[in-house]
């Protein structure tokens, strides 16, 4: 379910290079677009590892990339205020955002299992995807009104950033209420041997 909070994420690695673009006139975006997808496939082993040694729960890490992602975007437009390491700063967030979609990516199966039998899990993660591709699908032609109406890319990143955070925010409410109710539930199983 939270993975519809994606939405517009997918779409941002060909408006990195158009923001880049309007922010630094003389600079080849396509150097942002190679580091978001090499640092998505580092993100992807890295993460995989972290994982395995189970010293994080894959919601936590999910929590962890949905809110690197969704702060990374919402702040891409404000690089500007770094006046001469403005282009560091875009290259540092493009890394983030690369990482942590490897570590989004990394999870799916992970998540998947965690809800169905080993059977079923290939058909939850193909489920998973048609949903991560929604986002993939919406999110270029909203982005291109939102340039027709507003002529820069900023409320593109800051509407692609937003959904991210209410989905970490959606995703520590739901965990801690059932980390709550798991153990009320222990407390009543607890008092009823007694």
């Amino acid at each position: 379910f939270n993975y519809l909070f994606t939405y517009t994420k997918n779409q941002q690695p060909i408006y990195i290079e158009k923001l880049d673009l309007e922010i630094h006139k003389d600079y080849d975006g396509a150097v942002l677009i190679t580091t978001v997808a090499l640092a998505s496939g580092v993100g992807r082993i890295l993460f995989c590892k972290i994982y395995n040694l189970r010293f994080l729960t894959s919601y936590k890490m999910l929590m962890t990339s949905f809110l690197v992602i969704g702060s990374s975007l919402f702040v891409m437009p404000y690089t500007s205020i770094f006046f001469g390491y403005q282009i560091y700063v875009v290259i540092l967030l493009c890394l983030l955002i690369g990482l942590f979609d490897g570590c989004l990516i990394s999870l799916l199966s992970p998540i998947a299992g965690n809800f169905c039998s080993k059977t079923e899990k290939s058909q939850l993660v193909g489920i998973m995807v048609v949903i991560l591709a929604i986002p993939a699908i919406l999110g270029p032609p909203l982005a291109g009104i939102l340039y027709d109406h507003q002529y820069n890319y900023k409320w593109t990143f800051q509407l692609a950033g937003i959904p991210m955070l209410i989905g970490t925010l959606f995703l520590f409410v739901l965990m801690k209420w059932v980390q709550l109710r798991n153990k009320n539930k222990m407390a009543n199983e607890i008092q009823q041997f007694e």
